[in-house]
């Protein structure tokens, strides 16, 4: 009964199309991760401004009851290559200090990098612009990998002001990136944040104002899909169709399965080269880690064929682990990575 009940089964996903079947799972799994991070893409014509103090006050005499307050802009007019690699990353761009009158703010560093020799531009006893360039670094942070979101940071200090003498305001009206910057080839430019915040160096009990231009950029989700996933995608959708191959062609479907376990693992080795090596665990490793599941079991499954298929008594055995390893592949296979997409990605 248990036979006949699974061979039904077969022949009625024949009747309703196996190949419709097999293109709806396969289409909806190629389609979920641009679903998955449509929200996550922000608007890149209204850039996320935060500020975290009030900059009220003006460039007039500095108080003696209080620190001096400088209004901080920067307007971004290019952004060298990002290596992934290193966390490091060049920037061009214009910084201006509008400070009170004795007050100098050309003392100032970059915590995350250096910047070469800048060229001040305006000099007056209330400001101070300049042009600059900037070689600088951040963390990198590749568990979403090639979804990943990045981030590109000026950070700047005084060099001997504490917080008690000199405190950087961010002058928002002021503060943009140019329109050149949106084309950065293989990211998108997500938006930027202008804020301050106080550093604090507990071992000298010292405490400074910090000026962050933070820019978040992400990669695009379909050229992120297509460069590392497609290839994949192609080699799961000849293995399960070999599925329909019967049990006496055992030994030609092992030879397929053996071949797309190897350009698996090959393919997994240059996504590798691409990324620093990690502590822990990208979404591509996870997404490689399924895939070499559903490939060693069906290589152990196919070899288990092989070995038996000779043996009249195991035949009625071979047809019911076949529907099995065809309901697998058609229906628990494709919904393991679109799990993988919803709880990962």
């Amino acid at each position: 009964m248990m036979l006949t009940g699974y061979l039904g089964m077969e022949r009625c996903m024949a009747n309703i199309g196996f190949w419709k079947v097999l293109s709806l799972l396969f289409a909806l799994a190629l389609l979920l991760p641009f679903f998955s991070h449509a929200d996550d893409v922000k608007s890149q014509t209204n850039p996320t401004q935060v500020e975290t103090t009030d900059h009220s006050s003006s460039t007039d005499s500095a108080s003696p009851k209080g620190p001096a307050d400088v209004l901080v802009s920067v307007y971004v007019l290019n952004i060298g290559k990002y290596d992934l690699n290193s966390g490091r990353y060049t920037i061009d761009f214009y910084i201006d200090f509008q400070h009170p009158v004795g007050i100098d703010p050309s003392k100032f560093e970059f915590v995350n990098g250096r910047a070469s020799r800048p060229d001040l531009i305006i000099s007056t006893p209330t400001e101070h612009f300049y042009r600059m360039q900037a070689n600088l670094y951040d963390a990198v942070d590749l568990r979403k990998f090639p979804f990943d979101h990045q981030k590109l940071e000026i950070i700047l200090e005084d060099k001997s002001k504490t917080i008690n003498e000199l405190r950087y305001l961010p002058l928002l009206e002021e503060t943009d990136m140019d329109k050149s910057v949106m084309d950065f080839p293989g990211w998108n430019i997500d938006g930027w944040k202008a804020f301050t915040r106080i550093h604090d160096y507990p071992i000298w009990k010292e405490k400074y104002s910090q000026y962050v231009f933070e820019i978040d950029i992400s990669r695009a989700p379909f050229n992120a899909f297509m460069k590392t996933f497609l290839p994949i995608c192609f080699i799961l959708l000849i293995i399960i169709a070999s599925v329909l191959l019967p049990p006496s062609e055992a030994k030609k479907k092992l030879s397929i399965v053996g071949t797309g376990l190897a350009a698996t693992v090959m393919f997994h080795l240059s996504i590798a080269k691409k990324i620093p090596a990690v502590g822990y665990l990208t979404f591509a490793d996870k997404f490689m880690v399924l895939t070499y599941i559903v490939l060693l079991l069906s290589f152990a499954v196919t070899v288990w064929v092989v070995t038996v298929k000779n043996n009249p008594l195991k035949k009625d055995l071979i047809n019911r682990v076949q529907n099995w390893t065809l309901i697998l592949m058609l229906i628990l296979v494709p919904a393991a990575y679109v799990l993988l997409f919803l709880l990962g990605a």
